[in-house]
């Protein structure tokens, strides 16, 4: 594990910048205007460092950055969720100046970041799944994994258009990668959010092969976690066939099918339930926490979540979690 101590089994939590956290809700600034000030974006990352001590800080930004970067207007309503309005797919002929004024501010903010981060401490970079991407364009607002009617409807009647969107969004997901390893970034996360509400032959089409693709035109000394939500028995396939170094997993697995199936050919990342960290009294972490351990720590592992820390969640609980997997790590 190369940007990992492997005998440290390192600790983060994705999302463990944001909502949750005081010191996040008081900066008065919108959601995209924290994404895009460099100043702002590093302090963000840097707060979950500073107060829970995390093995790694991960980029403060979102993966609809790349949408608004493309041109569709993107939009953070509070207590709702981003709404993405697209009254046309573009299919050619994007905008590539404005993609690359859009994203450059990852540079800076990478580079902010690092004069600040201890050595000691990984910085993540990361971005969304071409797959979980079209989801967002395709289904617009207010996304339910169980009625993705929009989405399946290209899959099924539209597939030479939707193929071209997921086109798109491999080329330009390698270029707004590649800017985040050009500044300094060893460890890049890929977020595919809404993987697992697909068929098998699907999910082998567009969710393993454009992983496949964005990987292998990566260039730098970096490790790639994959984190392809919900994906079941499939995760065995995306390990095998994507390229990945480590794999993150929700908090559906069992275990025991992970140590079996997952871990002898990658790292394994996860998985404690953001609702039990949310919910659960301190024993119950505990005991969660000491499960995951003796299930995995047998081999190179990193502590993280099933998915992202929840926006009601403790500071006290996330506190307790972190204290407690470093006491037995």
């Amino acid at each position: 594990m190369k940007f990992f101590d492997k005998n440290k089994k390192p600790i983060w939590f994705m999302r463990q910048a944001g909502r949750y956290m005081k010191e996040y809700n008081n900066i008065n600034l919108s959601f995209l205007e924290k994404c895009y000030t460099p100043e702002i974006a590093c302090e963000i990352t840097l707060q979950p460092i500073k107060k829970f001590d995390f093995d790694a800080a991960i980029l403060f930004s979102d993966i609809l950055v790349l949408l608004d970067a493309l041109g569709y207007e993107v939009i953070f309503k509070k207590n709702y969720g981003p709404i993405i309005n697209a009254k046309k797919i573009i299919l050619e002929n994007y905008d590539m100046e404005r993609f690359h004024q859009k994203t450059n501010f990852v540079i800076d903010a990478i580079l902010h970041i690092k004069q600040f981060l201890s050595e000691d401490k990984v910085l993540i970079g990361f971005a969304g799944s071409p797959f979980t991407l079209s989801c967002f364009l395709i289904e617009g607002s207010n996304i339910n994994p169980f009625k993705m009617f929009k989405v399946h409807e290209y899959l099924y009647s539209r597939t030479e258009e939707y193929s071209k969107i997921i086109n798109i969004f491999i080329e330009n997901t390698i270029i707004y990668l590649q800017k985040q390893i050009n500044a300094g970034i060893k460890v890049l996360q890929l977020f595919d959010s809404f993987s697992g509400v697909l068929s098998e032959q699907l999910y082998k089409k567009w969710v393993i092969e454009p992983t496949f693709k964005i990987i292998n035109n990566l260039k730098g000394d970096i490790q790639v976690i994959g984190f392809p939500k919900f994906s079941g028995l499939l995760y065995e396939d995306y390990v095998k066939n994507t390229n990945i170094n480590i794999i993150s997993i929700d908090s559906c697995m069992s275990l025991k099918w992970v140590k079996n199936n997952l871990q002898k050919y990658c790292y394994i990342q996860g998985n404690l339930d953001p609702y039990l960290l949310c919910y659960g009294s301190k024993n119950m972490i505990k005991e969660r926490i000491q499960h995951i351990h003796d299930n995995l720590c047998s081999e190179p592992f990193i502590f993280n979540l099933g998915h992202g820390v929840l926006k009601n969640t403790k500071e006290e609980n996330v506190l307790y979690a972190v204290d407690f997997f470093k006491s037995i790590r």
